[in-house]
């Protein structure tokens, strides 16, 4: 099995995969190695180097894209602020509300 094949299996890469930077792990003699891959070099371009096949206990890693971590930052950061507000009694009247052009609040 190839590094293509072993990403396509899992349903293929996310929007949140960052397939330009992804890292084989493997031990060879006893030491580790990481292979670092562009997936764009294979997919886009034709370039079947970078397709290594793969070992029994090669570790495949894809980390998140720069913005998938901001994301999660928020996600994680996000309920603070809802007790925050609650808490203090910043938001005085919830609800929506109609903007008209040319008015002033």
């Amino acid at each position: 099995m190839t590094l293509l094949d072993a990403i396509m299996s899992c349903s293929g890469q996310t929007k949140n995969a960052n397939v330009n930077d992804i890292l084989i792990v493997r031990t060879s003699e006893g030491k580790g190695v990481i292979k670092r891959i562009d997936m764009a070099k294979i997919t886009s371009k034709g370039d079947s180097r970078e397709n290594y096949v793969l070992k029994d206990g090669d570790l495949i890693l894809v980390p998140p894209t720069d913005l998938a971590r901001v994301n999660y930052s928020l996600t994680q950061i996000q309920p603070f602020f809802t007790i925050f507000v609650l808490a203090t009694g910043a938001i005085s009247n919830v609800g929506l509300m109609e903007a008209i052009a040319g008015s002033t609040p």
